[in-house]
């Protein structure tokens, strides 16, 4: 069994968690929200390890290229903007 290499991060500073432990809930309970900050904190630790950033590229440039290719774009307008921003459709 090979032994697993710890992830790398481009920052290991929870800048949104961050940001959002500085302000007083207005609207949800405080439990709540201390729960949302801690959630925000751990999918950030994930998602800036450059193993994560490198796998999300792959994946969307290949979901780009082959809709480019077939001239299909998914009628999903998430999708559709995401492509548009990085130059595969008009």
């Amino acid at each position: 069994m090979s032994e697993e290499k710890p992830l790398r991060f481009v920052s290991p500073n929870p800048i949104l968690a961050l940001i959002l432990a500085k302000r007083e809930p207005k609207v949800i309970p405080r439990e709540l929200n201390d729960w949302a900050i801690q959630w925000i904190a751990d999918i950030g630790l994930i998602m800036r390890s450059r193993e994560y950033m490198a796998y999300t590229a792959a994946l969307y440039g290949g979901m780009g290229l082959m809709s480019a290719f077939l001239g299909l774009i998914p009628d999903v307008a998430l999708l559709d903007t995401f492509l548009k921003r990085l130059g595969f459709t008009e």
